[in-house]
């Protein structure tokens, strides 16, 4: 895995994120005032978790032509719950208004505000993974020592046993939906397939698969 690619400006900060989670239970205003929701609920994890090795995830899981949805993620054998799959790996943009961003799709809430993960690069396959309502992926922060270097990584871990050949889901979220709403891009609330996918309509009000 590599390492997550960020200017020395952004490698020093969470350096000093990681150093200041592990030496106070409580994280100084001038933090907290900067941090993302969702990282601010993971805190205590963090704090208390292990420092791991990212997961394998070329000998766990293979890219594959959905039905209906393009490209997802499928395992490639049986697996247990609880087991990390993989992370989001990619550039780290900084206030970047993705609005009229071809790769808005792609861009992950990484720890501060103004901070993404762009996973449209591909460096990690964990990008390609499709939205469902009850998914079987969750995404943690967890910190991972790559190449002697400690980071703060979005982690997806299984939430259930999967069998070989299942595809792997996560909730995209709230925010995205909101944002895929303004471009015309819906969740089909009639989906009966094994596969949940979301539809874009059309100025002429034809219903295309994307």
């Amino acid at each position: 895995m590599k390492n997550l690619t960020c200017s020395c400006s952004q490698h020093a900060k969470i350096k000093i994120l990681i150093k200041t989670i592990r030496k106070k239970d409580i994280l100084p205003d001038y933090y907290l005032k900067k941090l993302d929701s969702t990282f601010k609920s993971d805190i205590n994890k963090i704090k208390n978790g292990p420092v791991v090795e990212c997961a394998d995830t070329d000998n766990l899981c293979e890219v594959f032509n959905t039905p209906n949805m393009g490209r997802g993620v499928r395992v490639k054998r049986d697996l247990v719950k609880n087991l990390r799959v993989g992370c989001y790996i990619g550039p780290i943009i900084q206030d970047k208004d993705y609005t009229n961003d071809e790769n808005w799709k792609y861009q992950f809430q990484y720890i501060f505000k103004n901070s993404s993960i762009d996973g449209s690069t591909e460096e990690s396959i964990m990008s390609l993974l499709n939205h469902s309502d009850k998914p079987n992926c969750d995404v943690e922060y967890e910190i991972h020592m790559i190449n002697g270097i400690e980071e703060i990584h979005l982690t997806f871990i299984l939430n259930k046993d999967v069998k070989k050949d299942d595809e792997l889901y996560i909730d995209y979220g709230r925010q995205y939906w909101e944002h895929a709403a303004k471009l015309g891009i819906y969740k089909d609330i009639k989906q009966k397939l094994i596969t949940d996918f979301f539809k874009k309509i059309d100025s002429n009000y034809n219903i295309i698969l994307i």
